[in-house]
Parts: structure tokens; C-alpha cells; sequence
């Protein structure tokens, strides 16, 4: 049996800002701060731990990135959104290949 699809990728960008915002405007020690770093860690723990549980599956982002493109006659710049998020998928789909083949699983 071949590695199993774990679904959608998980994104911590926006975690990240939000994190980085807060100990710029409460510095660093400021309790809301700190959950705020504490959930982006968690997040990238997450993102670990679905890169080495299996293949990434970027279908979802792929349709929506054509989509858009097909909604906005084929303006790319309208679709930016899109396709940073098929780019961020492909990159966990990536690693998550390379992971599987360390196992020996692909």
C-alpha cells in the first residue's frame, strides 16, 4: 500500500503576522503574544506532522487557481490569491513526496 492522501495542506502564514504584529505593538512578553506565538508553533508542528503522514493533495488549489483564471479572463493578477496558495501546496506536496520516499513508500 502507497502512502495515504492526507487532504488539504495546512497554511501558518497569517498565525505567523498575526504573531509578529502583536510583539511589535505589545513586545514580546505580552501574554496575548505569547498565545499567539504558541499557535503558530502548534501550526507548524501540524503542517510536520501532515508532510510526513502522507502525499499533500493540491487538487483543490489546482482547479481553483484554473477557475479563477477562467472567472477572470485569464488575468493573472486577479488571481494572485490563487495561486499563492497552489504555490504554498505544492511545496508541502513536495516535501511530503520526498518525505514518502525516505520511508520507502514511493
Amino acid at each position: 500500500p502507497g502512502p495515504k492522501d492526507v487532504g488539504r495542506p495546512v497554511f501558518c502564514a497569517s498565525l505567523e503576522l498575526s504573531a509578529i504584529q502583536c510583539m511589535q505593538a505589545n513586545g514580546k512578553g505580552h501574554p496575548q503574544c505569547q498565545e499567539a506565538m504558541e499557535a503558530y508553533r502548534s501550526c507548524i508542528q501540524r503542517q510536520k506532522d501532515n508532510i510526513q503522514a502522507g502525499v499533500i493533495d493540491c487538487t483543490a488549489f489546482s482547479q481553483k487557481s484554473l477557475r479563477c483564471l477562467e472567472d477572470n479572463s485569464y488575468d493573472k493578477d486577479a488571481c494572485q490569491n490563487a495561486f499563492f496558495e497552489y504555490k504554498m501546496c505544492n511545496s508541502q506536496r513536495q516535501a511530503s513526496v520526498k518525505w514518502q520516499r525516505k520511508l520507502g513508500n514511493l
